[in-house]
Order: structure tokens, then sequence, then C-alpha cells
């Protein structure tokens, strides 16, 4: 984890996206995927998810300088037949979209029986439209809205540490990034010790959810 926060952090990654690069770690994916917000540069969370060999990625986005394999606005649906995909990636996404419960449903329209919708919100982080921010999810929230959108197996975890943790990930951006590692460390392991002391904390301090949901 040391080295993963130092390569993260001079690679010019939040805290925030290195935790949810280093949860994606234990989550793999396979078949056909449909990549939702994405163009076709590859985003970085595809170097900590385990791919499967045969595996083909589609990509859809809204904005054509993206360079997207499909140019579509998410909040009108995905505009792809039913039961074409094997796995729907939907990461720091959910915000950005109104109609997040016809996207999520849409989701499950296009997934193949037994397919996953895998996906990440960040809860605290600063507000960032890319074109738009709307929300911010809990746990409670993400699975109301995944089971009134079809999904069964849903599965919601938490990403984060603890209150130190979650402060730094708000103020971080102060200090240059060869500083800033040194940091986040301290942060991390000044939580470590409180939840030592305070396992109640555990889990109230989240900066984001991963999410996985099966149809």
């Amino acid at each position: 984890m040391i080295t993963h926060i130092i390569k993260q952090t001079l690679a010019g990654k939040t805290v925030n996206r290195l935790l949810m690069n280093d949860a994606l770690r234990r989550i793999s994916v396979r078949g056909k995927i449909l990549d939702l917000g994405a163009g076709t540069i590859r985003s970085s969370y595809f170097e900590f998810l385990t791919v499967g060999e045969s595996s083909e990625v589609v990509s859809i986005d809204a904005l054509p300088d993206r360079k997207p394999d499909i140019t579509a606005d998410l909040e009108n649906g995905i505009p792809l037949p039913a039961q074409s995909f094997d796995t729907v990636l939907c990461f720091n996404l959910l915000e950005h979209i109104f109609s997040y419960g016809k996207l999520t449903s849409e989701s499950c329209r296009v997934l193949r029986p037994g397919g996953r919708l895998i996906g990440y919100v960040p809860f605290l982080v600063n507000f960032h439209p890319d074109p738009h921010d709307y929300f911010r999810y809990t746990e409670q929230g993400l699975e109301r809205i995944l089971e009134d959108s079809g999904f069964s197996k849903i599965t919601v975890s938490f990403v984060g540490r603890g209150p130190f943790t979650a402060a730094w990930s708000q103020v971080a951006y102060v200090l240059p990034r060869f500083i800033r590692w040194t940091v986040t460390l301290l942060a991390f392991a000044t939580d470590y010790l409180l939840l030592r002391l305070k396992p109640g904390f555990r889990g109230k301090y989240p900066t984001g959810y991963v999410f996985i949901a099966e149809k």
C-alpha cells in the first residue's frame, strides 16, 4: 500500500482516486464491456481491474472530444440493444447524471443475464462539474437505486479510512506532489491508530463507494 500511495500521488492522483484504484485491485471484469462516460483512451482504472484476455471494451460518452466509440447523451439512455454486454462500468459518473435512475435501469437492460454493473461514486469530494455535478450518494441510497433498477446480489463497499484521511483529502492539493504522499501516509497511519481505539468510527468517513450489482 505504501508503494501504491507514493506512485499514485506522484502521478497526480487525488487521495480519493488512489483509494478507489486500490479497491479495484480485487475486482475482475470479463466478456464484452461497456464503459460509460469514457473515451477510447482507457482510463487509469483499467490498470487495477483484472481484465479477461478475450474482453472487448466499448466506450460511450456525450463529449466527442473524448473520442468515444459511441457518442450519446447518457441522460437519454443507452442507445444499444438489450442483453448485449457482460459488464457495464460506471466510474465517477453517476454524480454527473441527473436522471441517474434511468441510467442504472438502462445499464440493467443492456446486460445479459448474470452480467454485472461495476462502478464507483465519490462521496467526500469537491464540486467538479463535467459538465454538471448533481449528487452525492450513500451506501443505503445506492442499494435502493440499484434494487429499483432491477439488479440483485448488490454489494456496496466503503472506500476510505477515517476522519484524518477524509479531512486531508479535501486540502491535499495545497502541497506539491513530492511532499503530498508523506502527509497521506501520516493520515492513513493516524486513522489506523484511531480505529483501533475507536472501532465505532469505522465506515463513517467515506471518500466514496464501490458498487457491484448483478442482473
